[in-house]
């Protein structure tokens, strides 16, 4: 499995990996229209993992989070097409995404909410913020830390606390 970063051609099939958790009632085209009006899906930056044919199979959204001595990287919107999944790749992406980020970034710390799946999370290394850092009831901030943390790495994360991404 490779991974690259999304290019335009490929948002679509993006968008489309998540249309069953998260496109509820609407027509698949109204959907689509949101997903490429969103800020939200504009402020990232889409990763896919790939096939041998070059055809995106998982994907997940990578932010910067500006923190005081930290870098911090926000994973969301983590999605793999309905026939490809249960076959780890969503797990490879994050693995290779966070390695990635820890060697080539130095990024310090990765957040993610987790509404589904959230045992995934758990086996690769992310575990819940504590409950007074929580800022949704249905779906928890988790943090994965590359290296032990520092208090001061702890505090800065604690502080700044994203909302749901």
């Amino acid at each position: 499995m490779i991974v690259r970063s999304a290019t335009p051609a490929d948002l679509d099939i993006i968008f489309l990996m998540g249309y069953d958790a998260w496109g509820g009632l609407q027509p698949v085209d109204a959907y689509l229209a949101g997903c490429r009006a969103s800020g939200k899906y504009r402020k990232g930056r889409w990763l896919v993992a790939i096939d041998g044919q070059d055809i995106a199979v998982s994907s997940l959204l990578l932010w910067d989070f500006p923190m005081p001595g930290a870098t911090v990287r926000g994973i969301g919107s983590v999605a793999t097409s309905p026939r490809h999944r249960r076959q780890g790749h969503a797990s490879h992406l994050i693995a290779a995404v966070m390695a990635d980020q820890e060697s080539s970034e130095q990024a310090d710390a990765f957040l993610l909410y987790a509404d589904i799946a959230p045992a995934m999370y758990v086996r690769l290394g992310f575990t819940a913020l504590p409950p007074d850092l929580q800022r949704h009831h249905d779906s928890l901030c988790k943090v994965r830390y590359a290296q032990p943390p520092s208090t001061a790495l702890q505090d800065a994360v604690a502080g700044h606390v994203p909302a749901y991404f």
